[in-house]
């Protein structure tokens, strides 16, 4: 069968280590029954037409007790040449653990057993070799060096086209070792078109081969919609679906989906980015608003584990927003609006906890009132921050420290039945303002943006 014919050996074939030579020949069905796979037994293969051995055919099964390498070569494939007088030097050193073995492959003019005795004699190599085409073509190999390493219970321990010392030395003392991948025509090498894009429909490899991944699309109603509500600590990957733009820069730099009353940001950040843009509908500020296909997003980042922290996604995630949409952002201190809860002397006796266990009971979200036993004043603010939708902050400014019992029996449905509810007790909520930390963001600068089209 005819083989690609290469140049002379020199110094230079060492390259070939890392193109291996490719070899054509007559197809047989592929069983894929007999492939060696690493960390499996070794199908019991016929190697046939031995020379220098103690027969001339050896089942793989009578090989057993001892470590063996198969390495499988042709006439015209100088990195295989080369590597011989490595596996020499290799035999007389592992002598008492380790057989080796060629397994050359037929040409069509029968040159290559003439070939090899002269390139024995040349080279003083003492170690056996077979003339075995037929194993080429049921193991399916298209190109060489094809290596195979197969321990004394007959597990394969590797397969490749180039093995060092190290790598060797490692596999006989039972470590994994990465080692360069083979093809065969059952298990073929990845394509890749250009014209594509990486790893996309199998692209140049699987999909998930990936060691770091940033992905923006516009969300449309076909898909789904997943808000997670926090990027979580440790983890090593973010994700959100159907999303506003100004939800995913909440996310880049809070963390958070919402900044949750009790959090050491409420009160001192505020919740929402402020747009100062000329396309300000980017930044819609409904929170109720469905996405649609002009507004809403879909992100995925995944960063190696190595890395894993929601501060590193944080920051990642900064960087892609700057990427992908090129706007400024700047963290300014500012006057922002807060309610400020404020309780009348009388209140504060009235309202001080007469003991008992610490409990909380709300009815349909407020719809029925509440009921305060032996509690914080704080979790008044917690049960009622979540009935304002414009997100504005509350503020506890009773002074009142200790605990405190309230009843309120009556519905809570509007802003007007807690400013009620609240004044029955001696309570009311303030409008003021307070300086906060808040998110600015703007049209990149002329000249930065020139900088971003270059």
């Amino acid at each position: 069968m005819p083989i690609y014919r290469t140049s002379r050996i020199s110094i230079f074939s060492l390259f070939l280590l890392f193109f291996a030579h490719s070899i054509t020949h007559a197809q047989t069905e592929p069983s894929g029954e007999i492939d060696p796979i690493p960390g499996q037994l070794c199908p019991d293969w016929t190697i046939s037409h031995i020379k220098y051995f103690k027969t001339t055919d050896i089942h793989i099964s009578q090989l057993k007790g001892r470590w063996t390498v198969l390495d499988f070569w042709s006439k015209s494939c100088s990195g295989c040449i080369e590597s011989f007088p490595k596996y020499n030097r290799w035999r007389d050193k592992y002598r008492d653990s380790v057989d080796f073995m060629l397994i050359g492959y037929q040409d069509q003019n029968n040159e290559i057993q003439p070939f090899y005795d002269a390139l024995r004699k040349r080279m003083k190599l003492s170690f056996p070799v077979a003339f075995d085409s037929v194993i080429f073509h049921q193991l399916g190999i298209v190109s060489v060096p094809y290596v195979v390493i197969i321990d004394p219970s007959g597990i394969v321990r590797g397969i490749t086209t180039y093995l060092s010392q190290p790598q060797f030395d490692s596999i006989l003392k039972g470590k994994n070792v990465e080692l360069y991948k083979v093809y065969t025509t059952h298990q073929p090498k990845p394509s890749y078109n250009m014209e594509g894009l990486f790893l996309i429909s199998g692209n140049g490899g699987k999909d998930t081969a990936f060691a770091y991944r940033s992905v923006l699309a516009r969300w449309s109603p076909d898909m789904p919609y997943f808000n997670p509500g926090s990027i979580f600590p440790n983890s090593s990957k973010f994700e959100a679906l159907g999303l506003r733009l100004r939800m995913l820069y909440k996310y880049a730099y809070f963390g958070e989906y919402t900044i949750p009353f009790g959090d050491p940001l409420y009160g001192r950040v505020w919740p929402d980015p402020v747009a100062e843009t000329k396309d300000s509908a980017l930044f819609s500020d409904s929170a109720t608003a469905l996405p649609t296909s002009t507004n809403a997003w879909c992100y995925s980042l995944k960063i190696p584990q190595s890395r894993s922290s929601k501060y590193t996604l944080m920051s990642d995630m900064q960087r892609d927003l700057v990427t992908y949409f090129g706007y400024d952002v700047e963290i300014q201190t500012r006057q922002m609006p807060v309610r400020r809860l404020e309780a009348t002397p009388e209140a504060k006796e009235r309202l001080a906890t007469k003991g008992g266990k610490p409990s909380w009971n709300v009815s349909n979200h407020l719809y029925k009132g509440l009921t305060l036993i032996n509690s914080p004043v704080s979790t008044i603010l917690d049960l009622l921050h979540e009935e304002f939708p414009d997100n504005i902050p509350l503020v506890d400014s009773t002074n009142i420290k200790g605990n405190i019992d309230i009843v309120i029996d009556t519905p809570i449905l509007t802003e007007s039945d807690i400013d009620q509810a609240l004044q029955r007790n001696g309570l009311r909520l303030v409008k003021s303002e307070q300086l906060m930390k808040v998110m600015v963001i703007r049209d990149t600068k002329p000249d930065q943006q020139a900088i971003l089209n270059d």
